[in-house]
């Protein structure tokens, strides 16, 4: 096949899609496709498809983080075009975006989430009840512009560095506990991981700088436990309407599983989880890859 990734872009999270998009690319070659990289940031939107169509591409294969790689915009545009594309439709990725917008859907469907408020601006914070609490961007991922408060004295900075990244930013309560995820792939939840930086938090750095974090897989959980956060994720997945592959991040208290968020293009880098998860079922990188483009062919036919 013909396949265009998608990778770069615009978003603070461009490094770390520069990453994915290059391992992605690799693996797509060793299986035998012919690929084109094409950054979105040197195109205006009528100059991308005409790029894609030029290239005559099978399928653009999504290597975005953050930004309107994964707020559905772009999506949106190949809908628009009839180019079929990897991972989840438009809409699915809007609500997925919209952290606190996709935390209300799933809490109505009784999925466990901390307590929270949406805060505009740094005027707009007096106080915020919940001590000490986790304050981020509502629609950035890669744990960019995110703090941990456990002063109110420290919060407008904090709003500030979460503002800059987004137009709107999330309080919530901290949940201690064990950070957990559950990647999804078709329609199956792969092995649980359990998430352990070595110092401080799960933060950019921790995330993305090999011998930083600590990475247990399958996450050391009973089998009633092992089921319910699978349980869990699948339904967040099928919730928010996600396609292809997703990740859904958890924390765990010792009695309830909260819902943090979903990612609807998760990384594909040496770092990233989702292949971590694929590898502990017997997938390789490549194999993940091609089952990715495989389910994209589906979701097409469909």
């Amino acid at each position: 096949m013909k396949i265009t990734v998608l990778y770069k872009g615009r978003s603070p999270e461009k490094e770390v899609s520069e990453k994915s998009g290059l391992a992605i690319a690799k693996a797509l070659e060793n299986l035998g496709h012919t690929v084109f990289l094409l950054d979105p940031a040197e195109f205006s939107y009528f100059g991308l498809i005409a790029k894609i169509k030029e290239q005559k591409s099978d399928l653009v294969f999504l290597a975005l983080h953050g930004g309107e790689g994964e707020n559905g915009q772009l999506q949106a545009l190949l809908e628009l075009e009839k180019i079929p594309f990897t991972g989840s439709n438009s809409k699915s990725c809007a609500v997925a975006m919209d952290k606190f917008l996709c935390e209300r859907l799933v809490s109505s469907y009784g999925v466990p989430i901390a307590m929270g408020k949406l805060f505009f601006s740094v005027e707009e914070c007096q106080s915020f009840e919940f001590l000490p609490a986790v304050v981020k961007p509502n629609d950035a991922g890669s744990s960019v512009g995110i703090s941990m408060v456990n002063h109110a004295k420290d919060l407008p900075n904090a709003l500030q560095e979460a503002l800059a990244c987004s137009s709107s930013a999330i309080c919530q309560e901290l949940i201690a506990g064990r950070e957990l995820t559950v990647s999804i792939l078709g329609e199956d939840a792969l092995p649980t991981i359990e998430i352990k930086p070595k110092s401080g938090f799960f933060d950019y750095e921790n995330k993305y700088t090999k011998g930083c974090t600590e990475y247990i897989v399958p996450a050391e959980l009973d089998a009633e436990q092992a089921q319910e956060v699978q349980r869990l994720a699948l339904l967040v997945h099928k919730i928010v309407g996600a396609q292809g592959y997703s990740r859904v991040d958890f924390i765990y208290d010792g009695k309830k599983f909260y819902f943090l968020e979903i990612n609807t293009l998760p990384g594909m880098t040496a770092t990233s989880l989702v292949p971590m998860a694929a590898k502990a079922v017997g997938l390789s990188f490549e194999q993940l890859v091609e089952k990715i483009v495989q389910l994209a062919l589906q979701k097409e036919a469909r």
